[in-house]
C-alpha cells in the first residue's frame, strides 16, 4: 500500500464557511498520484442530521479551469451510547403481613396501608454519545388476584427527568412520613435516582388502582 503523503494544510473560516486548504505542491507535475489522510472530530454534533457532507474541490493558478468541480462525499452519523439501567427494592422481600401488624379502618397515614417498599432505579449515560428524548416507562404489578397489592405514594428524583404518571398518587391523601436524613446508597456510584415509595397494601379494598406508568 502506497505511504501517505504529508501535506501542509492551514484552516480558513469565511463568513459561515469553515475549509481546510492543503498544498498539493507547486507544481504538481503530471502523472503525480498523492495519498493523505485528514482526520476530523465533531465535538458538538447533534443527532438531528443522519449524515455529515464534506465538499471537496481542487484549485489552481492556471488559467483555464482554475478549480475542478464540487465532489460531494456524504459520511452516515452512528450514535453509540453505553446506558445502565438498574434498580433495587428496599427491602428485597417482604413477609405480609408482618408480625404484630393490625389493619386500621380509617386510613390516615401512610402507615395505616401497609409496610413501605422502596423502589430506586438509576439510568446512566456512559456515551460517548449523549442521547435526547429518552423516555424510561416502568410498570409496576398494583393488584394480584383481583386484590390490591401496592399503594403508590411518590416519586422522589433527582436529576434532570421529567415524571410523570397514569394513576393518582396517594389517591386517599394519606399523610405521609417525613423523609429520612439518611440517603440510600445508590445501585451504581453515579447519580441521578429515581425513587418510587409506595406501601404493601393488605386485602382491603382501596381504589382501583392501575398500572403505574413512568
Amino acid at each position: 500500500m502506497q505511504s501517505l503523503t504529508q501535506l501542509t494544510c492551514s484552516y480558513e473560516a469565511e463568513n459561515q464557511t469553515r475549509s481546510l486548504v492543503c498544498d498539493l505542491g507547486n507544481p504538481m507535475k503530471s502523472g503525480t498520484s498523492l495519498w493523505a489522510g485528514l482526520r476530523f472530530t465533531v465535538p458538538r454534533l447533534k443527532d438531528t442530521h443522519n449524515t455529515v457532507q464534506f465538499e471537496l474541490q481542487i484549485r489552481s493558478k492556471n488559467e483555464n479551469k482554475s478549480q475542478s468541480d464540487d465532489e460531494l462525499f456524504h459520511l452516515e452519523v452512528a450514535v453509540v451510547a453505553d446506558v445502565i439501567l438498574q434498580g433495587v427494592s428496599r427491602p428485597d422481600k417482604l413477609l405480609f403481613p408482618p408480625p404484630n401488624w393490625r389493619m386500621s379502618h380509617s386510613l390516615q397515614e401512610e402507615q395505616d396501608v401497609g409496610p413501605e417498599i422502596q423502589h430506586v432505579y438509576e439510568l446512566v449515560n456512559n456515551g460517548p454519545s449523549m442521547i435526547s428524548q429518552s423516555v424510561l416507562e416502568l410498570r409496576c404489578p398494583l393488584k394480584s388476584q383481583g386484590h390490591d397489592l401496592l399503594y403508590p405514594l411518590e416519586v422522589i428524583t433527582q436529576g434532570p427527568l421529567d415524571c410523570s404518571s397514569n394513576h393518582t398518587l396517594n389517591a386517599l391523601k394519606l399523610k405521609l412520613q417525613p423523609p429520612t436524613t439518611e440517603q440510600p446508597p445508590s445501585p451504581l456510584t453515579a447519580s441521578p435516582e429515581h425513587h418510587v415509595q409506595r406501601r404493601e397494601v393488605y386485602r382491603d379494598p382501596l381504589d382501583e388502582q392501575g398500572n403505574l406508568v413512568r
